[in-house]
């Protein structure tokens, strides 16, 4: 589920993956640089993992979330094919998640796991295809955390104003603690939390594209 090195040329600069609260530093392995990423990737935008969404599947953009603030990834960015790179060396690939699973999709090789760092959001819940509990970490600032919405603006919100989940069964749809899954799952049951609905506004911002 990479996304960061296949937008570093558009950006050409590392230090803009980095919250200045997170803390962490790029180092070398195996004479590629690592740099630390601060923000995951909303899952619910692929349909599959090299097939990401049209802006037009989008019910609304400025309610559905695009980034999110994360913790403990160290990314091979200035490579596009950075997850092949990191089941090599002991980074992992740019995580993305939707919000209710208990760490970021990444390929894991490193000592730290990719966690979320927003602090529990709403229709969260530990998955039973997780080794850990719910592993979410305190919102990084004052509680809460920056978001990205798909329209480009950013918001700083606490968890419970975030609908986490897959992607509703229509816009309206009130969150459910179960019913959904992966858009190119078809191996899991349905059992998944599902997020609100882009248009149900019981939330700032939800994980679901419609």
């Amino acid at each position: 589920f990479t996304w960061g090195g296949a937008i570093y040329p558009y950006i050409r600069n590392t230090g803009i993956y980095l919250c200045p609260d997170d803390g962490g530093r790029p180092y070398g392995e195996r004479h590629v640089t690592l740099f630390p990423v601060s923000y995951g990737y909303n899952v619910n935008l692929l349909v599959h993992v090299a097939n990401p969404r049209r802006h037009s599947e989008v019910t609304s953009p400025a309610q559905t979330t695009l980034l999110f603030e994360a913790t403990g990834l160290n990314v091979a960015l200035l490579d596009p094919n950075e997850d092949g790179l990191a089941s090599l060396m002991n980074g992992q690939s740019s995580g993305s998640g939707d919000g209710a699973n208990c760490n970021l999709d990444t390929t894991v090789k490193a000592a730290v796991i990719a966690l979320y760092a927003t602090g529990p959001i709403d229709n969260a819940r530990p998955s039973p295809y997780c080794t850990g509990e719910l592993a979410i970490r305190p919102g990084r600032h004052q509680g809460g955390a920056n978001y990205v919405a798909i329209d480009g603006h950013a918001v700083w919100l606490r968890g419970d104003r975030v609908s986490a989940g897959f992607n509703a069964a229509e816009p309206f749809a009130d969150q459910t603690p179960a019913g959904c899954r992966l858009p190119f799952d078809v191996t899991h049951p349905a059992d998944r939390p599902c997020a609100a609905g882009a248009l149900n506004g019981k939330h700032a911002l939800t994980f679901s594209i419609r």
